[in-house]
């Protein structure tokens, strides 16, 4: 006697099965059954890395009957980056306006840096989460005319100076706040830093705060020195990752802080951190790919002089420096509580 599944569960199984955009691609022409569904999956969550992508996107979109209500109905986030020109974001963000979570790391186009070009199509958007990665400099009179930050409840962004420029009460409705800066050099910021930490602090609704920073060791003596140990900062990775090409991991940086935040107790001493395995072998998961071991992932290369024995030069040469994180983030399997702080020697290229 033949089984009948219902429709519902037949896609919650071929949805859980699809982990690339091709796979997607192929369950699309399945049947007049699965086509809608999978569309949806294809176009929910955009990913394009470069202007010949970004166009072709668009030269495909304008081929569909009614196009435009198809991108205002069907696309809610969207990540731009790569060498993509200020004239197609402006295009494409003009078609996709129902798009709530936009990721901008462009790098292609200086006009990007005045977002005086954006503001027409970014107002437009019914926007919550953005990432600005396209090396803006925000002011308090550049963001009183750009209505969006006072709609956004997550920002991410590279603004290294966003701190000294702008008053956070033009943010009204932010909880999650993810900030880039030169976090080596706060001995010169220290007389202002401060103050300025504190006043995020004391902002109604913020509910994360993540520092990005490389040199996670001064950061981490900066907050406890001060007396930071709010639960609310997080201390993540200055790498940014890529959401999968299916979207997914749009949220998972966000996700992850959230989870640190709820710790019963500081996870690394008296803060909190994540390392760039939590997030690489996160996106791997999305796409039922091997989580790598930790300790490929947890390094950043910096040049050093190594002495070597008997030898009276220096030679100068890129080492690998393994940074100490909390004790669930930093070991390898089998190497429980290992602290990666020494610098292992690598091969002289660049990762």
């Amino acid at each position: 006697m033949p089984l009948y599944f219902p429709l519902e569960i037949i896609m919650k199984i071929l949805t859980l099965a699809t982990r690339r955009r091709a796979y997607a691609v192929s369950w699309i022409v399945l049947s007049k059954r699965t086509y809608r569904w999978f569309e949806t999956l294809l176009y929910e969550r955009i990913v394009m890395v470069d202007e010949c992508q970004a166009a072709l996107f668009i030269q495909c979109l304008r081929l569909r009957r009614m196009h435009e209500e198809f991108a205002r109905t069907s696309i809610n986030e969207m990540w731009l980056g790569g060498d993509i020109q200020a004239m197609t974001v402006n295009e494409i963000l003009s078609m996709c306006t129902g798009i709530r979570n936009l990721a901008l790391s462009s790098y292609g186009d200086e006009v990007l840096q005045d977002l005086s070009s954006l503001q027409p199509v970014l107002d437009a958007l019914p926007l919550t989460v953005l990432h600005l990665h396209i090396g803006v400099t925000l002011t308090d009179s550049l963001i009183a005319n750009v209505n969006v930050f006072s709609r956004l409840t997550h920002l991410d962004i590279d603004d290294h100076d966003l701190l000294q420029h702008v008053r956070i009460e033009s943010f009204p409705q932010l909880t999650h706040l993810s900030l880039w800066g030169d976090w080596g050099d706060l001995p010169r910021q220290r007389p202002n830093m401060v103050s300025l930490i504190q006043r995020l602090l004391d902002h109604p609704t913020m509910q994360v705060i993540m520092f990005r920073s490389d040199d996670h060791g001064s950061l981490a003596t900066f907050l406890e020195i001060h007396a930071f140990n709010d639960p609310r900062i997080i201390i993540v990775p200055e790498k940014l990752y890529l959401w999968d090409d299916l979207g997914r991991g749009s949220m998972l940086t966000w996700e992850i802080a959230e989870a640190k935040v709820n710790l019963p107790e500081p996870n690394h001493w008296l803060h909190r951190c994540f390392p760039p395995s939590t997030v690489y072998n996160g996106l791997r998961q999305y796409m039922n790919v091997d989580s790598v071991p930790r300790r490929m992932v947890n390094y950043r290369i910096i040049r050093a002089v190594v002495l070597k024995p008997g030898m009276k030069s220096r030679n100068t040469s890129r080492v690998r420096l393994y940074d100490s994180y909390g004790r669930d983030d930093c070991s390898d399997d089998g190497e429980e509580g290992l602290a990666m702080s020494g610098g292992d020697s690598d091969d002289g290229s660049d990762e």
